[in-house]
């Protein structure tokens, strides 16, 4: 690791050392890491069969906001924790880590953007091919939601990549993407058209100073007397950092995503609130006409942004509203047949090969 002095690796060493490593019964285990994103110190966790190997690695990519490693919703549920299992139960390797500045990785979430997430994505792929019993030639990428636009830019700078899958991922540009989603929230709030006309227009300005480097650090959002109480609120509920929003503004999903030197698995929820389906398959299309003939869009009936039963997307956003934010006591797994339809691509990758 050029750069990385003596004292450090020996300090990180003695912290692995001391790491258990947990036996499931399904035929894996579990063990915590750390390795480091440039000088930044991030923890994971690997799920690995058992044997020698070597095994295909995967490395799960996750949403935006201050979520840990499992993508952990509710009161016990975790996304990446189920897909690491059920994965790692079928013959893959899986890294999931906390994303820089939370909960037990180093760094400073609240001043990173999308491409120190995407480098940290790509620093992990890289770690996941140094251990042993991972076959190097055989690695992909996993990103949910935000993270998809993550795990996009991890793969270009992954020439050797072998796949990336995209989990309800965002394929347009902000603000346009979160305007028409607070659009629909406040609709389904059912709010009148002059309210839903003044908080559009106040988070215009939001992001007109962001943009115009009014707001250019994170502390900067409190520091203006002007911003909306709910925004403020907004931002003390799950941090944004300016810099996130100045990423996405300029960054291009669907013209990024063309140029992947691997096979695209694009995965959708036909009811997910936060992510439209025509906007889903509109950005296939693109993707295609940009040249790339090996991607795959595959389209969930019923279920939401976490890919559990959903009946409709504004029952999608009550059940994000009464179940997320209130820590409900009740499980959702995700639904079998998406968790078979992810192990069934990667492993006829595994046979295909890289596609282009």
């Amino acid at each position: 690791m050029p750069g990385r002095s003596l004292g450090s690796l020996l300090v990180l060493a003695a912290l692995l050392a001391l790491v258990p490593t947990v036996t499931f019964a399904k035929g894996f285990q579990e063990k915590e890491v750390l390795f480091f994103s440039r000088d930044v110190r991030l923890a994971g966790t690997i799920a690995q069969p058992d044997g020698p190997g070597p095994f295909p690695g995967v490395v799960l990519v996750p949403e935006s906001g201050p979520v840990d490693r499992d993508e952990s919703w509710g009161k016990g549920n975790g996304t990446f924790r189920e897909l690491a299992h059920h994965l790692a139960d079928n013959g893959f390797a899986v890294l999931r880590y906390d994303p820089r500045g939370v909960p037990k990785s180093g760094g400073d979430f609240l001043g990173a953007g999308l491409y120190n997430f995407a480098q940290d994505a790509a620093n992990a792929l890289n770690y996941l091919k140094t251990l042993k019993g991972i076959d190097r030639q055989k690695v992909f990428a996993i990103g949910h939601g935000y993270g998809a636009k993550a795990a996009i830019i991890a793969g270009l700078k992954t020439p050797d990549i072998t796949g990336v899958v995209l989990l309800a991922g965002i394929y347009d540009k902000e603000p346009e993407h979160r305007e028409r989603i607070m659009r629909f929230q406040l609709e389904t709030d059912g709010k009148s058209q002059g309210e839903i006309d003044k908080v559009l227009a106040q988070h215009r300005e939001y992001v007109q100073k962001i943009a115009f480097g009014r707001y250019f650090q994170y502390e900067d959002y409190f520091l203006d007397p002007t911003m909306a109480d709910w925004l403020v609120q907004a931002m003390q509920l799950n941090p944004q950092p300016p810099v996130w929003w100045r990423d996405n503004m300029l960054f291009e999903p669907t013209q990024a995503a063309a140029r992947l030197p691997c096979g695209l698995l694009m995965v959708h929820g036909e009811n997910d609130y936060l992510v439209e389906t025509q906007r889903v398959t509109a950005a296939q299309r693109t993707i295609k006409k940009l040249g790339k003939e090996d991607v795959e869009l595959k389209v969930f009936p019923g279920l939401n942004h976490r890919f559990v039963p959903a009946v409709s997307r504004q029952q999608a956003y009550k059940f994000e509203c009464a179940t997320v934010l209130t820590k409900s006591d009740t499980s959702y797994p995700i639904e079998l047949a998406v968790l078979a339809h992810i192990h069934g691509w990667l492993k006829g990758r595994l046979e295909k090969g890289k596609g282009k």
